[in-house]
């Protein structure tokens, strides 16, 4: 059961997201960007982080035992990423390249969430195929949720605004 605890959290910790203009709204893009980073996406990247430290707590170095893993999967992991993933999929968009860039965001974090559910279940039954499997989604997840962030600085760029993704390695 070691192996699911191996696993490396390099997730997108949307709460240090920001953006800066110097300039007044110009278009609906940037109005509608503004408000998806610091409003729509604040308290979502909140929730994961807290969710993600729950995790990183009794996994890798910190890792104790399985019933501490599955204790805090039940009670301080799946219950808030459920909810962060509910929340990313109640964000309506208008702006076409935001509405792809958000559902590679929603797939990563349904993905991360899977994961974390195999990773229980695999516990309850201690097969190391599901260890592997929860390993694999979750891994998914984080490529895509990369992915995300990156499409999200390339587009910032192309629309002159500034994105910064500070605090979230």
């Amino acid at each position: 059961m070691k192996r699911v605890v191996g696993v490396v959290f390099v997730l997108v910790m949307l709460s240090g997201c920001s953006l800066l203009t110097s300039d007044l709204f110009t278009s609906d893009f940037q109005s509608e960007f503004l408000s998806y980073v610091n409003d729509d996406l604040q308290e979502v990247g909140d929730m994961e982080a807290g969710a993600i430290d729950s995790m990183n707590a009794v996994t890798g170095a910190n890792y104790t035992d399985d019933a501490t893993l599955k204790t805090a999967l039940e009670t301080d992991v799946i219950p808030p990423y459920t909810e962060v993933v509910d929340k990313l999929k109640a964000i309506e968009l208008q702006e076409e390249e935001l509405q792809d860039l958000h559902e590679q965001y929603v797939q990563g974090a349904e993905s991360q969430l899977e994961g974390f559910e195999k990773a229980l279940e695999a516990i309850d039954t201690q097969d190391q195929t599901l260890v592997n499997e929860a390993n694999q989604l979750m891994m998914e997840g984080q490529k895509q949720i990369e992915g995300y962030t990156k499409g999200m600085q390339e587009l910032s760029e192309e629309h002159n605004l500034e994105y910064t993704t500070e605090g979230m390695e």
